[in-house]
């Protein structure tokens, strides 16, 4: 295994940190893109491309924001809310351009705002949808 570092602000730090594998092909990423000294965003890659990439924006360990690649191109960002412990908001992407957002507003663990996206990311159309009931 190989590792390449890059302090990409000069401060002496280390803001990047790709991971290769025996092929030579990226297979994971750490990174402090805030550049605060802190490694927030993890990067996992498959024949190297992406497939997941996870960030902890307020250094609790735990990932608030998830992306999902396909093929190395995003298909979904999941926000999450730390203190529900659960999702919060899904965007969907199609053809590189966001399609439609899942939302838990009341955070009760039930995505029930779908709203639709146009070409330019304007609102095409809101439903609100109803909570299945338990058997």
């Amino acid at each position: 295994m190989y590792k390449y570092e890059v302090d990409a602000n000069f401060d002496g730090r280390v803001d990047l940190i790709v991971h290769f594998d025996e092929l030579g092909m990226p297979s994971r990423q750490e990174s402090d893109s805030n550049f605060d000294g802190q490694i927030e965003t993890q990067m996992r890659f498959r024949q190297g491309n992406p497939v997941r990439s996870e960030v902890d924006t307020d250094r609790d360990r735990v990932a608030d924001f998830i992306v999902v690649f396909e093929n190395g191109i995003v298909k979904r960002e999941e926000i999450l809310d730390p203190a529900a412990g659960q999702v919060a908001r899904i965007n969907h992407y199609e053809n590189l351009r966001l399609h439609d957002t899942e939302i838990d507003a009341d955070r009760d663990g039930f995505l029930e705002t779908l709203r639709t996206y146009d070409r330019f990311g304007e609102v095409l159309s809101i439903e609100t949808r109803s909570q299945p009931r338990p058997n």
